[in-house]
């Protein structure tokens, strides 16, 4: 969270009211290699999980 407490999610992250928070397939595995966010992912492990295979960010996570 920033310090004006502001969270910034990319894009096709699922929040939902209860339960982690859902990161796309393709952009947790760029966050987990990445070294700006790799520290960050780590000290928030257990709350989020990454969709399957079949989710990219691509896809809005919005209604359909």
């Amino acid at each position: 969270m920033g310090a004006a407490g502001i969270v910034v999610l990319p894009n096709g992250t699922v929040v939902l009211r209860s339960g982690p928070i859902r990161l796309a397939f393709d952009m947790a595995g760029l966050m987990r290699r990445d070294p700006d966010t790799k520290a960050a992912l780590a000290a928030f492990e257990g709350r989020y999980d990454r969709e399957g295979r079949s989710r990219h960010s691509h896809q809005s996570s919005g209604p359909r």
